[in-house]
């Protein structure tokens, strides 16, 4: 379905089963009634669900993106009442989020792009708006400028930083495979800025060189699973 999606949209692509390099998906549990198991998978239903195993451990099934808050609330107030009777649970409509204060994403651009240089790039800070919300602010860096490391992606020092102090990198891959998509648009680049990044690492993570030459390893053996070819 995706293969002939994409071929109807770009025909000049001409895409096959043969030409892709990488894949992943993403599974959402969701709970059948029907203990039978004769149901379709859009046949069950997608209502929310905390069901509890012998060990008092929750497993959180079904719901939707929508729904994350009030199925964390109905979740959490379970546990409460069970184990917790003298808690109380905060209802997260009530919770000032900082993404309040900007009544609009073009609030928000304005904002980043007054606080950018005049001649930064500013579908690029579109992208960063849509990846990391208000949170774009912590990023920018007033009156410095930002270091493109990337020459075929738009990929500048603030944003390494902050991906490797606040995006839970616990591998040199993860930046590149997980949290950019460096490793797919840009890979014949990720040598070079590897060595960008080493400092950031040994500093947030204490990386001595033995760790670091591990990380470069599988790196490298990430790299190989997308381009046969290349030699890391």
């Amino acid at each position: 379905y995706l293969i002939e999606e994409t071929n109807r949209y770009f025909p000049s692509v001409q895409l096959t089963s043969q030409k892709i390099i990488s894949t992943y998906a993403g599974l959402r549990p969701l709970y059948q009634e029907n203990k039978n198991g004769s149901m379709t998978a859009s046949q069950v239903s997608r209502k929310f669900k905390a069901l509890e195993s012998p060990d008092r451990v929750f497993n959180l099934v079904g719901g939707k993106l929508t729904t994350a808050r009030v199925n964390a609330e109905q979740a959490l107030e379970r546990v409460l009442k069970k184990y917790f009777l003298k808690k109380k649970v905060k209802k997260t409509k009530r919770m000032k989020f900082v993404f309040n204060q900007y009544k609009s994403l073009k609030k928000l651009k304005q904002l980043c792009l007054q606080q950018l240089p005049a001649d930064f790039p500013p579908e690029t800070a579109d992208v960063w708006i849509e990846r990391y919300g208000s949170r774009v602010l912590e990023i920018i860096k007033p009156n410095q400028t930002p270091q493109k490391w990337c020459q075929d992606y738009a990929f500048y020092d603030w944003e390494a930083e902050y991906i490797i102090k606040n995006e839970l990198v616990t591998h040199l891959k993860d930046c590149f495979f997980r949290r950019t998509r460096l490793g797919q648009l840009a890979p014949h680049e990720i040598s070079s800025l590897s060595e960008y990044l080493k400092p950031l690492c040994i500093a947030q993570f204490g990386w001595n060189s033995k760790r670091w030459e591990e990380e470069i390893a599988m790196l490298n053996s990430e790299i190989k699973k997308m381009l046969p070819s290349a030699e890391g």
